[in-house]
């Protein structure tokens, strides 16, 4: 009979690494496992806490996909890419760490992630991605400087820096007492 730890073991000696649909609540996944299988933890919705080995190079496509549980991940250096919705309906995700070392990011990687705040340097190919795509973001490699919050101009996609009257792009008015469309903050050196 396979138990779940006899699983993780043949996994282990293909260096791949499933569990789809899984009750973990937490996993810590071993430096001999070189691949994280495409949609390995979809649909773990009692995931809280995972924690990604060195050995690993890519998140792959779907591989968190509908983790509801999951609030927070660091993404280890040793990452270059992550693909497909790797984090797509992880509803419950506020807190991601991605390092300078993810230089590929694939599309709808954060979709319906509406609550994450992604915490990356200034310059990386995070904030880039961050920036083109109106997820919230914090650079960490800018000490004791406020953040400054920005929001999707609704008409134009332009980021308005919140208080400016309009969008720079489009002229569109903003009203501040409304809600909210996207929050991305920036560094203080945006200006209306």
């Amino acid at each position: 009979m396979l138990t779940p730890r006899l699983i993780i073991l043949i996994l282990h000696i293909l260096h791949v690494f499933h569990y789809h649909e899984c009750n973990l609540e937490s996993i810590e996944i071993p430096n001999s496992v070189t691949v994280i299988g495409d949609g390995a933890f979809s649909h773990c919705e009692s995931l809280k806490k995972v924690v990604i080995p060195n050995s690993i190079t890519e998140i792959n496509l779907n591989t968190f996909f509908a983790c509801t549980s999951l609030s927070s991940i660091k993404i280890p250096d040793s990452v270059t890419s992550i693909g497909y919705s790797a984090f797509q309906g992880c509803t419950g995700l506020t807190s991601i760490e991605i390092p300078d070392s993810v230089t590929k990011f694939d599309i709808n990687v954060f979709l319906g992630c509406d609550n994450v705040t992604v915490y990356c340097s200034s310059n990386s190919e995070a904030a880039k991605y961050c920036e083109k795509n109106g997820i919230k973001f914090v650079a960490t490699d800018i000490p004791d400087e406020k953040e400054v919050t920005k929001y999707k101009c609704p008409k134009c996609g332009n980021l308005v820096v919140e208080g400016c009257s309009s969008c720079e792009n489009c002229g569109t008015p903003f009203n501040w007492g409304a809600p909210a469309q996207t929050q991305v903050p920036q560094k203080p050196r945006y200006m209306c």
